[in-house]
């Protein structure tokens, strides 16, 4: 997964050597690797990039926005 070039010129957006395992919060079954991070400007918080519109097979099939479940519970932010 990569982020849109937009995203990628946010001074907050970064990309590290850890990758996180990412997956379909609705059928588990489709997954994928993100090593973009966001970090919060006042708290610092690390949070990781994950695509805004959810995985859109399931999104389809059930007509509303699947959310991603992140490896170890790692806060999320959509791109």
């Amino acid at each position: 997964y990569r982020p849109s070039q937009k995203v990628l010129a946010l001074s907050n957006v970064f990309c590290s050597n850890e990758s996180l395992l990412v997956r379909c919060g609705q059928c588990t079954e489709y997954a994928f690797r993100s090593s973009w991070y966001w970090r919060h400007p006042g708290s610092g918080k690390i949070h990781v990039l994950v695509p805004h519109w959810g995985h859109r097979a399931c999104s389809v099939r059930l007509g509303k926005k699947c959310p991603w479940l992140i490896e170890g519970g790692t806060p999320q932010k959509n791109d």
